[in-house]
């Protein structure tokens, strides 16, 4: 996927787009399409985010292999047990919708996210759909199901190398 395809992606929305990978227990934004002044600032002066704390991050943590999933969630008891809690309410939801969502700022931020996958079918990203609840709840469903056709035509595309190696 290219910036190009996050830019299409909110032009068809009509909400910031967000591209996410995780490094550890966090989820690193690294691009974003379309993002308002509290949106983008908030992402690019808080850029790592825990994954239970995210659409994005518990999108990917529920595609990870189950040893793996339930390694992360026994070390994160603590602190972070109602996002557990949670996490383990929403999880077979997730599983089988491929869409995770999340409030945040108090209820007044809502997230959709999807994963996007390699050719191989590998998790690599998730691609978050962020914007005030008002505007997003509403249409959730409209724009899960968006979110998922666009990942799903990203996912594929043919892809060659630049140059041979």
């Amino acid at each position: 996927m290219t910036h190009t395809d996050l830019v299409e992606l909110h032009e068809k929305t009509g909400v910031p787009v967000f591209l996410g990978v995780q490094a550890g227990d966090h989820l690193i934004y690294i691009a974003e399409a379309g993002s308002d002044r509290m949106a983008g600032f908030a992402a690019r002066s808080n850029i790592r985010r825990t994954v239970l704390g995210t659409a994005g991050g518990k999108v990917r943590l529920a595609a990870r292999p189950d040893a793996e999933r339930e390694s992360y969630l026994r070390r994160h008891t603590g602190e972070e047990s109602e996002l557990v809690d949670r996490f383990i309410e929403e999880y077979a939801d997730i599983v089988e919708t491929r869409l995770a969502t999340n409030l945040t700022r108090k209820g007044k931020r809502y997230a959709i996210a999807t994963i996007v996958h390699n050719q191989s079918g590998d998790a690599v990203a998730a691609v978050t759909l962020v914007g005030p609840t008002a505007k997003i709840q509403p249409r959730a469903k409209r724009l899960g199901q968006l979110l998922l056709r666009q990942v799903d035509l990203w996912a594929q595309r043919s892809v060659t190398p630049r140059e041979p190696i």
